[in-house]
C-alpha cells in the first residue's frame, strides 16, 4: 500500500511539472521513460 501511495504522489508531481514547467518537461519525460 505504502509503494501505491508514494506512486501516486510521484504521478500527482509528474503531472504538475508537466503542467506548469516547460522547462523541467524534458526531464519528467526521461523519468517516465526510466519506469
Amino acid at each position: 500500500m505504502e509503494g501505491g501511495f508514494i506512486t501516486t504522489k510521484f504521478n500527482e508531481l509528474l503531472g504538475w511539472a508537466r503542467k506548469y514547467s516547460l522547462f523541467q518537461y524534458p526531464f519528467v519525460t526521461a523519468c517516465c521513460g526510466m519506469e
